[in-house]
């Protein structure tokens, strides 16, 4: 589902280096389409986080119960004053008509929906990473 993702946002990451660390995991509860949405979103916020060269991470790991999903970036980092808002709608740390402030809303609630959680951690200057915690399929 994440290569998914990565493919349809291709010609917006195609110039940073994407680096892959997947393992073999189990079925993941949820609906495919809108999780793809999920992973599509965090991909674009990367590759908007980022000027010139960057790096966007991506790994795969299975935790026994849940899977956990990492989309990080070497971009500029998220101020810590952001952190409170970061998942509310319509908020943007990005420049007026470069963003709605609804991806990471909307990321959020599918995330929820589906028996999961969202976070992130983000150092500024050195880049964000979200983390994508999902219930096993039983």
């Amino acid at each position: 589902m994440l290569d998914e993702a990565l493919n349809i946002v291709w010609g917006q990451v195609k110039r940073f280096e994407v680096n892959k660390e997947y393992v073999e995991a189990p079925a993941i509860f949820g609906s495919r389409i809108q999780l793809s949405q999920v992973f599509i979103n965090l991909l674009l916020n990367a590759a908007q986080a980022m000027e010139g060269e960057g790096v966007i991470s991506l790994k795969i790991m299975n935790k026994g119960t849940h899977v956990l999903v990492v989309v990080s970036d070497t971009g500029h980092g998220i101020p810590k004053e952001h952190y409170s808002r970061l998942f509310d709608p319509f908020f943007t740390t990005k420049a007026v008509g470069q963003g709605t402030g609804l991806g990471l809303y909307i990321s959020y609630g599918i995330i929820q929906k589906h028996r999961g959680d969202l976070l992130f951690h983000s150092e500024v200057g050195r880049g964000t990473s979200f983390q994508v915690i999902l219930p096993v399929q039983q």
